[in-house]
């Protein structure tokens, strides 16, 4: 397993984000630690943690993105949801060949593991359904 330090985020490309999502003013930066496995909110301001629930912490896409490309302090961006928003996210893990970019169906290992029987969804099923902006993790199988 790669370190933070081995671990080099992939780059933010603000041309594929819809403007819809731009238009927010719910971003925040992170960086990746604990041996490159979190990837903590953070508000790029001040230093401190940013939140969901405090919208303080957070700032427009612009803002942020500035301060991204400034400082190189950190990894990427994040858009942060909350419980009256009518955005929401799902994160798909180990789901995505990150040679070919092909998104692949759970094994039987991982329905076992999330208890989940055998009509779930895979994930081309749950991303079709969604209908909406996806993007590629930073291990690049999500």
């Amino acid at each position: 397993m790669s370190t933070a330090s081995e671990t080099i985020p992939l780059p933010v490309l603000p041309d594929g984000i819809p403007g819809e999502l731009k238009d927010r003013d719910r971003w925040c930066t992170w960086r990746l630690e604990n041996d490159g496995e979190d990837k903590p909110p953070y508000n790029p301001f001040t230093g401190g943690h940013a939140s969901s629930t405090t919208p303080d912490t957070l700032g427009t896409f612009q803002e942020v993105f500035g301060e991204y490309t400034l400082t190189g302090n950190w990894g990427g961006l994040g858009n942060a949801f909350s419980g009256d928003d009518s955005y929401f996210g799902i994160d798909l893990d180990h789901c995505r060949d990150p040679e070919s970019g092909e998104i692949l169906p759970w094994t039987p290992e991982q329905r076992a593991k999330g208890g989940w029987p055998e009509d779930f969804p895979d994930p081309t099923e749950i991303i079709a359904a969604c209908a909406t902006f996806t993007e590629v993790s930073q291990s690049g199988t999500g």
